[in-house]
């Protein structure tokens, strides 16, 4: 009798732990489902010169980096002399891209790149900043930036120097 006792215990207590690891995967499941799929298209202008690095990154309410979402160009020894302040903030976070880069952009491309974002940072304040640099020409820190809002879906937002405009859809 004393056997079955500790066999039912034991079966509630697997039944219990089978319970709580579906719980805690449920729990991560719906974390995930709570991030939008954004698709972004960066134009650039028609200029002189070599193909642009660009960074494009979130930046929190306060103006703060949080995580790079997209970076084109991908040859590393450029990022932080073309770069620098989006290679500031990334080096700090010890942030490694290698899943979020792609090959620099010509002049007059567009770019069409796929990003996850929480669907917290959407219509809260938060920015997508883009960073532009074409070598031996100038480094644009802020070249395009513009709040997430769904205001803004689907609008041509501006840039200043390389970017011609930034579009975005969920």
């Amino acid at each position: 009798m004393t056997k079955s006792k500790n066999h039912s215990v034991s079966s509630v207590g697997k039944l219990f732990i089978t319970a709580a690891v579906a719980t805690a995967s449920f729990g991560v499941m719906t974390s995930t489902a709570n991030a939008k799929e954004v698709t972004t298209m960066v134009q650039l202008i028609n200029y002189k010169g070599d193909k642009a690095y660009f960074a494009m990154y979130l930046v929190n309410p306060k103006g703060r980096y949080e995580k790079t979402l997209w970076v084109s160009g991908t040859e590393k020894r450029w990022y932080e002399e073309g770069l620098p302040r989006w290679w500031k903030y990334k080096s700090r976070a010890e942030e490694n891209v290698d899943g979020v880069t792609g090959a620099s952009t010509s002049n007059g491309d567009r770019l069409i790149v796929k990003i996850e974002i929480d669907d917290n940072k959407i219509d809260s304040g938060y920015r997508i900043r883009v960073a532009t640099s074409v070598e031996d020409i100038a480094n644009t820190p802020s070249d395009a930036e513009f709040e997430l809002t769904t205001d803004n879906i689907r609008k041509k937002l501006t840039g200043n120097t390389y970017v011609r405009y930034v579009r975005y859809k969920f």
